[in-house]
């Protein structure tokens, strides 16, 4: 994608609100929010943000609130895709997700980041930590191409207590007493 959407000087809109573009400079652009912070994000992703936010301006398919809590997602999202490409090489191990958690209770700044998506997350409903740490399983299955294969073991990371063995679609699932 060569044309993006987005001028220097111009406004937009991503999941932590409205912003104003600095700079772009190939593959990344300065952006600084209304609250005066300042962030370096990746041009084709804040493309399809933009875009994502505009098709949900369209008449929705499905409820609002799961709308709106697919985008907010993103950035736990990120957050694993940071962790996933700074930490870890394919084939992954089963126990990726408690791993990746591992990782992030290891590095202040991911730490960080954590934290603060645990405080967006928080609702009557539902801790917002529960919902960052069911992201975070969710989208490590998702991006490693694994599926599920034994959920609730215990987790090594303070930041979960269980977690879901994970192991590759293609290859075969041995269970105790099975015999091929």
């Amino acid at each position: 994608m060569s044309d993006y959407p987005f001028e220097v000087g111009g406004r937009y809109r991503n999941r932590l609100g409205e912003y104003t573009v600095l700079s772009i400079e190939g593959e990344t652009m300065i952006v600084r929010y209304a609250d005066g912070r300042q962030q370096t994000v990746n041009v084709e992703k804040q493309a399809w943000i933009v875009q994502s936010i505009e098709d949900e301006a369209s008449p929705p398919s499905q409820p609002l609130r799961a709308r709106g809590e697919s985008q907010a997602i993103q950035p736990v999202i990120d957050l694993v895709e940071e962790v996933l490409r700074s930490n870890f090489k394919a084939p992954y191990p089963a126990d990726i997700t408690d791993q990746v958690c591992l990782a992030i209770e290891a590095d202040p700044k991911w730490l960080d980041r954590y934290h603060i998506l645990t405080k967006q997350f928080e609702s009557e409903d539902q801790s917002g930590e529960a919902t960052v740490n069911q992201a975070i399983g969710f989208h490590t299955m998702n991006l490693t191409g694994m599926v599920t294969v034994k959920s609730g073991l215990k987790a090594k990371s303070g930041l979960i207590k269980t977690y879901s063995e994970l192991a590759y679609p293609d290859l075969p699932v041995k269970n105790k007493g099975q015999q091929n």
